[in-house]
């Protein structure tokens, strides 16, 4: 029964971290609009959220594959009768939430003994730009 708590502590914890990071985020894209509503005039903030919006679409059209890519790379690992029992690690390029998942996807799929997740350095954005992960084991 202790060897299930950790595991629990550990992905309450993450989930607690992954929470208040989303927080985070929210609260730091009120802080630039709200005040950038009240710099700009009505018809250049108008051309901003429009903008915006085009923008927006773009990324969740250019991420669309992302989620069968991970699996796909999950699945991959999970065949390697190799990882067993070894160490994974998850480094990430400020995508702590992509992190997350991939380590869900790996915790369904594979048996790995440990896995570690930790943000880049700078050296390591020469691998995976801003919201990508190197994955290793």
């Amino acid at each position: 029964m202790s060897a299930s708590t950790p595991k629990k502590n550990s992905f309450f914890g993450g989930a607690a971290i992954l929470t208040a990071s989303v927080i985070v985020v929210k609260l730091i894209g009120a802080l630039y609009k709200v005040p950038l509503g009240n710099i700009l005039t009505d018809a250049a903030f108008a051309d901003f959220n429009t903008a915006y919006d085009i923008y927006s679409l773009l990324i969740i059209i250019s991420t669309g594959g992302l989620p069968v890519a991970l699996s796909k790379m999950v699945s991959l690992m999970a065949a390697d009768p190799k990882h067993e029992g070894r160490r994974l690690s998850i480094v990430h390029c400020n995508c702590l939430e992509r992190a997350f998942h991939v380590k869900e996807l790996v915790m369904k799929q594979c048996r790995f003994g440990e896995i570690l997740i930790s943000d880049t350095g700078g050296i390591s954005t020469v691998y995976a730009n801003d919201g990508g992960i190197v994955v290793a084991y």
